[in-house]
């Protein structure tokens, strides 16, 4: 509870008591915790009784009074939430060795509700004892800095506690004992079991390593918000200036608190609900959690109370939902006029009665397993009549059994369900620590029957099973036995769900490209050229046979350095070419090209040859081509303006190509821009003979590509529907990855366009809405496929890049080495802070490797001497992230979190991780194959676009013009208009 209005020591000024307040009321707090709790995994794990093993054998004793002292004699009465230390502090200022508290504390007489002879008195077993600190007055700034102070304050209220129990040794067990070992010194020693409980995950100050050591320290226990929300999670209450119902931030549950979930069910420590808001979901808790101090929303309908669908989660999920003592969440109605969102307090019914319907309630709805108490006392001002102090636990017990609860079931509600889900945490943190790491990819998105298979299969015959081997007549391999048969179906399905790649010429024999005209091209550009300018001359030979009329252009999407243009410009072909290209740097290299092709000629220079060798003979040699110099010696000479204008002093390189137009030969134009749409409006403007009128409905262009990137594709294709001059279409795409998408999200972003290597959610609501309708799908048949189309991720987009029939032996180890590498370094960037895991979606109830990532770092290329080992590439890679200026938004980072790692640390990582190669290299390969139907999926849906335009195009198809072996992304999209 502690608020300003309510903690024992606040005066007038901090508000009115929590008596004399009128009511508050219930907004949406029926539904707080039940999407928290769908959302919670918790783990049924055998072995522990509902009282943690505790043997208790119910007598016949013949008053009430005998059956309590009998059930709090066998079973430790646990309070789920005690404010002692918060009290202390306010009262005190934890000076506990100062007569004025040591005395009254020990002898009786303390003000309050605690000290060690009440405890006595009401048999008390022992309580999670809060150490408490206030959430920050500007709890809407989760930085860092705003909870530096939080944490200081809490390291002092657990050092309290610490000095507590050292004063009195005899009477609290240490906070950092087991559920069994505080069990047995309850049962041998008579000591108070005594863990610690934060309530408020401000209070680690967003620091998981504050969290873990506040276990080390005995916090066994930690509430994810109190009176405010955090970087972690939603409140149900907002503390400043004044109480109300809260309004959630994350809708729930951050990307960053599901990691710090995860990481509390490692630790053992319990994950607490209570204060959690209306939305607050939690996804990745595998361990039952508790409501350490909450209770029933259908009796007192208050935010902070637990709703009834909430309840019956807890019963499925094995947790514990323990009665809270505050008067307001006891005894309240619905007050909907409020504007505060909370319910009216009712004085009248605050009673321990009102305590005991509550708990009956919770135990008649759920069963007695998921109940227990968590009073709050010392951390409200004002208690229900008849539960004045921890003394008078026994008569709530007493009133249970008068209402016909059991005696075992009594049990269950004082400790021994407490018990029981502490003992199942402990032993879901024993799992995963023993699991260590999850397991990675290949075994939660392979089928297990596979993965022996794929594992011990080498890297080429898998390959070979994939992609070449005769699927009806297989036998074991070498390594890896025979295939199961569900792989060998899947392998049946992908092939027959692939387009078929095997390659014929466009002729029996192709003209060969002059030398002048190859130059610059690799083998593999060669092969590109020689075959598709072969393959578009055709093709408008035949498209102009059937329409009696001839192209005047074709209009190369993304040109780059102009080789198909140039040699379709040439002889034999001599077509008009239209370059297209955003990059100015690669068309003047084109155009260097075109001189020494002979399509063009470099501009002619006429120049005073005395006047200007004088100007050159006046400056260093290493200036004879700096247009700028030249200038300033020749005003240094006094030659007049007039003159030097008169003087060409451009160098070579700066002089133009220029183009003459003949009958008979081909020709080149370049228009220079970045094409964000098929509207070729601007481009054609551009065109030679605009000036003289020439109609552009007299044009009879062919849009063509060889393997231009993500949308240029969709670009050129849609051209022909939007620009009536284009007649036909020849499209060969690549860079999949690049494509923008249609029907959601993008699941790529430019990684230089993160600010830092902080967390980031790649689904937060602005980025929900984007679509790009230049995106894929384009065709209507996919976009709308089984209702809500086919999207494609990043990763499918990605392997659809791949040529896994190209791949080598030795090609393929460099290549997963490499990957090896980078995956390993990737966790170690994780484990050292660099970058942290980004949890996707919203619906998701799993922890899961399908709905989070980890932040990228583009390191790029290395030195080749950077993959001779790991110790190398690590090494390589930090250094190149922290001395090469285009990472600078890494580099001090990486100095602060990756300069101190060892040689040694390396190898560890190295040898920690090797076994998982062949499972990288296995599923990397597995994916390869799949992506061959994601590659064709694209291709069809481009074919499809045209198919149903079908009032526009005559026609349009699908093959191949290259040979894979020499160039693997070789399907063409063709379409020829009516």
């Amino acid at each position: 509870m502690k608020t300003a209005t309510e903690l024992p020591w606040a005066g007038p000024e901090a508000g009115t008591s929590r008596s004399s307040r009128t009511s508050r009321t219930a907004k949406a707090g029926a539904y707080v915790i039940l999407s928290l709790l769908l959302f919670t995994f918790a783990v049924h794990l055998p072995g522990h009784s509902s009282c943690l093993g505790l043997k208790f054998r119910p007598t016949k004793p013949k008053t009430v009074e005998e059956r309590v002292k009998h059930i709090l004699h066998h079973t430790p009465l646990i309070d789920g939430h005690n404010d002692l230390a918060i009290y202390l502090r306010a009262y005190f200022n934890n000076r506990i060795y100062n007569e004025s508290f040591s005395k009254p504390f020990a002898e009786g007489g303390l003000r309050g509700h605690v000290d060690l002879p009440r405890l006595k008195a009401g048999m008390n077993g022992g309580a999670f004892w809060s150490v408490f600190w206030p959430c920050p007055e500007n709890g809407t700034d989760y930085s860092d800095q705003n909870y530096h102070y939080t944490v200081q304050q809490t390291l002092q209220q657990i050092d309290l506690l610490a000095r507590l129990r050292q004063a009195h040794p005899s009477i609290f067990s240490p906070p950092t004992l087991t559920s069994k070992e505080a069990l047995h010194n309850f049962h041998h020693h008579h000591n108070l079991i005594s863990p610690l409980g934060i309530e408020g995950l401000h209070q680690i100050g967003n620091s998981a390593a504050t969290l873990r050591q506040f276990h080390a320290l005995g916090v066994r226990y930690a509430t994810l918000t109190h009176n405010c929300g955090n970087r972690f999670a939603d409140a149900a209450l907002w503390e400043h200036p004044l109480r109300r119902a809260d309004y959630p931030v994350w809708g729930g549950v951050s990307p960053a608190g599901r990691q710090l979930v995860r990481e509390m069910n490692r630790l053992g420590m319990i994950v607490d609900l209570a204060h959690t808001s209306v939305d607050t979901m939690l996804d990745g808790s595998r361990a039952p959690v508790i409501f350490s101090h909450s209770s029933a929303y259908a009796v007192c309908p208050h935010p902070r109370n637990v709703p009834d669908e909430v309840l019956d989660a807890v019963q499925g999920k094995r947790g514990l939902v323990m009665v809270n003592f505050a008067p307001d969440f006891v005894s309240c109605v619905a007050a909907p006029d409020r504007e505060d969102g909370l319910p009216e307090f009712v004085p009248q019914n605050s009673t321990l009665q009102q305590v005991a319907r509550h708990i009956l309630y919770i135990g008649e709805r759920i069963g007695f397993d998921h109940v227990g108490l968590g009073s709050d006392f010392d951390g409200i001002e004002h208690t229900p009549e008849g539960l004045d102090d921890v003394s008078k636990f026994p008569d709530l017990v007493a009133e249970l059994l008068r209402q016909g609860v059991s005696d075992h079931d009594a049990a269950k509600v004082v400790g021994g369900n407490l018990l029981r889900v502490w003992g199942d945490v402990e032993a879901v943190a024993e799992e995963m620590q023993k699991a260590g790491e999850p397991p990675g990819l290949f075994v939660s998105a392979v089928p297990k029957e596979w993965q022996d298979y794929l594992v011990r299969t080498k890297t080429m015959a898998l390959l070979d099973f994939l992609m070449r081997d005769d699927l009806a007549s297989l036998s074991s391999s070498e390594s890896g036995g025979a295939p199961p048969e569900s792989l060998v179906e899947y392998v049946k399905d992908i092939r027959r769900f692939s387009l078929h790649r095997s390659f014929r010429p466009s002729r029996p024999k192709l003209p060969v490209l002059p030398r002048q005209v190859a130059l610059g091209m690799k083998t593999k550009k060669l092969h590109e050229v020689t075959h598709f300018a072969g393959y578009i001359d055709r093709l408008a030979e035949d498209a102009a046979s059937v329409s009696g009329n001839e192209f005047t252009h074709f209009v190369d999407f993304g040109s780059g350095q102009n080789y198909l243009g140039r040699a379709l410009a040439s002889p034999p072909y001599n077509r008009h070419i239209v370059a297209v290209e955003s990059k100015e740097a690669n068309m003047a290299g084109a155009k260097d090209l075109d001189i020494l092709s002979g399509l063009a000629e470099r501009e002619k220079r006429v120049r005073n040859k005395k006047l200007y060798q004088r100007i050159r003979d006046a400056v260093d040699p290493s200036q004879h081509h700096d247009e700028a110099a030249l200038k300033r010696a020749a005003k240094e000479l006094g030659i007049p303006d007039q003159d030097i204008t008169t003087i060409d002093l451009r160098s070579r390189k700066e002089l133009q190509a220029t183009y003459a137009v003949e009958e008979g030969k081909g020709t080149i134009e370049y228009v220079v821009g970045r094409l964000e749409h098929a509207d070729l409006t601007d481009v054609l403007s551009q065109l030679r003979g605009q000036e003289d009128g020439v109609r552009q409905e007299d044009l009879r262009m062919m849009a063509i590509s060889i393997h231009s990137c993500g949308n240029l594709s969709h670009y050129g294709i849609r051209s022909m529907i939007l620009n009536p001059c284009i007649r036909a279409v020849a499209i060969v795409g690549c860079c999949y990855n690049l494509l923008t998408e249609k029907l959601g999200p993008p699941t790529h972003e430019p990684p230089l366009s993160r600010p830092n290597l902080q967390p980031i959610n790649a689904r937060v609501a602005r980025e929900s809405e984007r679509r790009d309708p230049q995106g894929f799908p384009m065709s209507e048949r996919v976009s709308t496929y089984g209702g809500d189309g086919i999207r494609l991720n990043i990763t499918a987009r990605m392997m659809a890049c791949q040529a896994p029939q190209n791949w080598t032996d030795e090609d393929s180890d460099a290549f997963f080495t490499r990957h090896f590498y980078r995956a390993v370094l990737q966790k170690i960037f994780l484990d050292k802070g660099v970058i942290s895991r980004v949890y996707h979606g919203q619906e998701t109830d799993t922890e899961s490797p399908f709905n989070s990532s980890t932040n990228p770092v583009i390191i790029g290329s290395l030195r080749k001497q950077c993959y001779t080992s790991f110790k190398a590439y690590v090494q390589g890679a930090i250094a190149k992230l922290t001395t090469n200026s285009d990472f600078g938004q890494y580099s001090q980072t990486i100095k602060e979190k990756m300069g101190s790692i060892t040689d040694e640390e390396i190898a560890q990582y190295e040898e920690t991780f090797r076994h998982r190669k062949r499972e990288l290299s296995a599923i990397w390969t597995l994916m390869a194959f799949s992506a061959c139907v994601v590659e064709s999926l694209i291709v069809t849906d481009r074919w499809l676009f045209l198919r149903e335009h079908s009032d526009m195009v005559r026609d349009c198809w699908v093959e191949t013009v290259f040979d894979y072996r020499e160039s693997p992304r070789n399907l063409v999209v063709v379409g020829i208009k009516k």
